[in-house]
């Protein structure tokens, strides 16, 4: 005999009766989705600076997603501590950056996302604040979330002094 939707008789072994009937729900429960967050790592960046080889932005490009379902996702990304912006493409930077869409449109868009480091002076101390990606969908039970410290190191900026003149008298000041 065939099987077709709400005929499977094996839900003591759900997951085999899903998928032998292509069913999310069967019987009286519900297969919830997922999502997996792979490649999000702890990073280090410099703040901006004249310096060649300088390395201010951290991209989301090697931050892969997975998603087993077929709602409209809503991505969160935010900084639990100053130190750097948020920015998608060339658009304004900000603390936190948010999108709700198709799956596929969230992780072609994570790719073009960017966390810039401010543009202050940190003196000699790092900043390292709390990077958070957060995950949800109308059939995931609980959002996927994941966290990782950036580091944000400060730049030996070369001095910058004014063009001038200064007169120094013998054995004296500059004046």
């Amino acid at each position: 005999s065939s099987l077709s939707r709400g005929d499977c008789m094996c839900d003591s072994i759900r997951d085999l009766c899903a998928s032998a009937v292509g069913a999310r729900h069967l019987r009286g429960f519900s297969v919830m989705a997922d999502f997996t967050i792979n490649g999000f790592s702890s990073f280090t960046i410099s703040e901006p600076s004249l310096l060649p080889g300088n390395v201010d932005a951290y991209s989301f490009a090697g931050v892969t997603l997975a998603y087993d379902g077929n709602q409209q996702v809503t991505i969160n990304l935010s900084a639990a501590a100053a130190g750097g912006k948020f920015q998608y493409l060339n658009e304004t930077s900000a603390e936190t950056l948010s999108k709700t869409d198709t799956f596929d449109k969230i992780q072609a868009w994570l790719k073009d996302v960017k966390y810039v480091a401010d543009d202050v002076e940190l003196g000699n101390t790092p900043v390292t604040p709390a990077i958070e990606l957060k995950l949800s969908a109308s059939d995931v039970t609980t959002p996927k979330t994941a966290s990782v410290t950036a580091t944000i190191n400060p730049a030996n900026d070369p001095a910058t002094l004014a063009d001038g003149n200064a007169a120094v008298k013998e054995n004296g000041n500059v004046v």
